[in-house]
């Protein structure tokens, strides 16, 4: 009963949070809006005034100063440098910027300053020659694949391997899966537990259908940790239809959404989740592709 108590508690609390994120992804998108149609007309006014020949009005909040130029003559201050370059990227002008040339190119960027591979890459191994881990588990050796991965686990829990997975995951060691599809396979919450072994050493997953699978809001939250890891930060589709997760599963999802910026459609159909909430996660989403969203 205490228990019960607890768990009731805990929703509460994790309802109240993401009711709090969810203000402020709004509260900043509100004010990223508004901060842009103001430079907008600010630079509207620039232009007219240019056109004309007339010196543009000055703002009430940032009043211009007469600066003195070389030759003694005094003129108009212009906007500082960085308000200029957001404007001229954000209304992408023309002639305000020069290309890019072979000179000016900018340095390439090594994929240990990326953080993560931009292809798969063999289980990285100590010095002694073991597999490293990976969320507390161990990289498969590079002549073990994702199959037999999978395989080792289910026997391993004593359950029987999902036919969907069997067909999904490579049979070849060093190769890697980058979509997922278990649509009406009712993994179940013992079920999944193989398959987060695998999605711990995976790269480059794309797609995941979990759809219909009988997931709690418990499978959920350990999902979303291993997702906003390296192992989910190619994902742009994930879809937990059908599921009986709540509000508690619905913050680790936000969490998500803020940590993994290429997820950009979440599917929560049929949940428990009210439905307000499920379509501010799945506006938070579509808005991560825009790159316009602060940290959730």
């Amino acid at each position: 009963m205490r228990r019960r108590e607890q768990l009731r508690a805990d929703d509460a609390l994790r309802e109240k949070e993401l009711q709090d994120r969810l203000d402020e992804l709004d509260r900043r998108r509100k004010a990223e809006h508004l901060r842009f149609a103001e430079e907008q007309r600010a630079l509207e006014m620039r232009l007219n005034a240019t056109t004309t020949g007339a010196s543009p009005p000055s703002r009430a909040t940032a009043p211009s100063q007469p600066v003195s130029s070389g030759d003694g003559l005094s003129e108009q201050t212009a906007p500082s440098a960085s308000a200029g370059s957001s404007l001229r990227k954000k209304l992408a002008l023309p002639g305000l910027e020069r290309p890019p040339s072979a000179s000016s190119a900018p340095p390439a960027i090594s994929n240990s300053a990326l953080g993560t591979p931009r292809r798969p890459l063999p289980a990285p191994t100590t010095s002694s020659g073991t597999p490293t881990t990976v969320g507390g588990t161990a990289n498969p050796p590079v002549d073990v694949s994702l199959l037999e991965l999978y395989k080792a686990e289910c026997h391993d829990l004593n359950i029987k391997p999902n036919s969907g997975l069997l067909k999904a995951l490579p049979k070849e060691p060093g190769r890697y899966v980058s979509s997922i599809n278990l649509d009406l396979n009712y993994i179940g919450i013992k079920g999944v537990l193989p398959l987060f072994s695998v999605l711990k050493v995976n790269r480059g997953l794309a797609l995941l259908n979990l759809k219909d699978n009988n997931l709690e809001n418990n499978e959920v939250r350990a999902l979303c940790t291993i997702l906003g890891e390296s192992p989910g930060s190619c994902l742009t589709y994930l879809d937990l239809s059908n599921n009986p997760i709540s509000l508690a599963g619905g913050s680790a999802v936000m969490e998500l959404v803020g940590k993994q910026r290429t997820l950009t459609t979440v599917v929560l159909r049929g949940t428990l989740i009210q439905p307000k909430v499920v379509e501010r996660i799945t506006e938070a989403a579509k808005g991560s592709s825009a790159g316009s969203l602060g940290t959730v």
